[in-house]
């Protein structure tokens, strides 16, 4: 996520139980580096992951460029810092 998020959480689901696996109530656009889980999950077929990505477009939310806050304006998918997207990078072993 870039300057308009601020939650995400991937949920696992197995046997009709769900686990949270991770969870950053507070995201800073600042801590887009890899994380690994404490513990690692198994993760078996059939079972599903959830990702979330919450967001804040409100008035009081934009960004600053050149010394101004910006109007607030439809979020769009894309790879600039004013852009939006929801993605994660999952490493498995088998």
């Amino acid at each position: 996520m870039h300057l308009f998020g601020t939650q995400i959480s991937l949920d696992h689901a197995h046997a009709g139980k769900t686990a949270r696996l991770m969870d950053v109530p507070r995201w800073d656009f600042h801590w887009q580096g890899s994380y690994a889980l404490q513990t690692p999950a198994r993760i078996a077929p059939g079972d599903t992951l959830g990702l979330r990505c919450v967001y804040d477009n409100s008035p009081e939310h934009q960004p600053w460029i050149d010394g101004a806050p910006q109007a607030p304006k439809a979020l769009r998918w894309g790879e600039k810092t004013t852009d939006e997207m929801c993605l994660m990078f999952l490493y498995a072993t088998l």
